[in-house]
């Protein structure tokens, strides 16, 4: 049986070792990124920090006591100018992971519904979170969810390989070609220059009526069941 609940302080270590294993996921499919090892421990100060001044919230999985997975939510109040005021306000999915022998068994989306259960209850409109571009099976996570790609972020100078031109930030996720079949590892070359098996995928799902009404739209567990992770 799986249990959702808040972290205590004796799973910090056992967070860390997810954020590392985060991080590693993502380097097997881009070498060029640093080990996890080397990154975990900065990761869960800033977690923490980020929880403290968002009131953030970081819900852990366990089954007979034995963590399985965690996820952390921003309550970040960002405000992005494409958006009336009505409906600024949103949630940030920070972090989400699940061990790998745990996967596909529907933790991922349990963490998931806490994480949006507390995004409707504090009045955020959206759930936005970002990935990886390269990294197809969080794509398949979050749109299982009802979470909807709407841009592409394109690698930052210091991010980009050295055949890569500069360019712009982000281009609409509707304009980006979509990755050719079994380009896991090269993506595929868009118009501009740039190869979107890099830069990173930002997703949102809306959580309250998008007209700013505050009518509550369905839960993303009301979807047809897709488990990814």
């Amino acid at each position: 049986m799986i249990e959702i609940e808040p972290y205590r302080p004796e799973d910090l270590p056992i967070i860390e070792s997810f954020i590392a294993g985060l991080h590693d996921a993502e380097r097997e499919l881009l070498p060029q990124l640093s080990p996890g090892s080397e990154l975990a421990a900065n990761g869960l100060r800033q977690m923490l920090a980020d929880v403290s001044s968002c009131n953030g919230l970081v819900p852990m999985a366990r089954t007979g006591g034995v963590a399985v997975g965690f996820g952390c939510v921003l309550i970040d109040d960002y405000r992005d100018p494409a958006y009336v005021e009505a409906v600024r306000r949103r949630a940030y999915v920070a972090y989400l992971h699940v061990a790998a022998e745990w996967r596909r068994h529907g933790i991922g989306r349990r963490l998931l519904e806490t994480m949006e259960a507390e995004a409707r209850r504090r009045g955020c409109t959206r759930l936005v979170t970002r990935y990886k571009a390269v990294n197809l099976a969080a794509g398949r996570c979050y749109a299982s969810a009802g979470l909807e790609a709407d841009q592409h972020m394109r690698p930052s100078r210091s991010q980009r390989r050295p055949e890569q031109p500069s360019h712009a930030a982000a281009v609409p996720f509707r304009d980006a070609p979509a990755p050719a079949a079994g380009a896991r590892r090269e993506g595929h070359r868009a118009s501009a220059g740039w190869d979107l098996g890099d830069g990173e995928i930002v997703c949102h799902r809306w959580v309250h009526g998008p007209d700013g009404s505050g009518a509550q739209l369905p839960m993303c567990s009301s979807r047809p069941d897709n488990r990814t992770v």
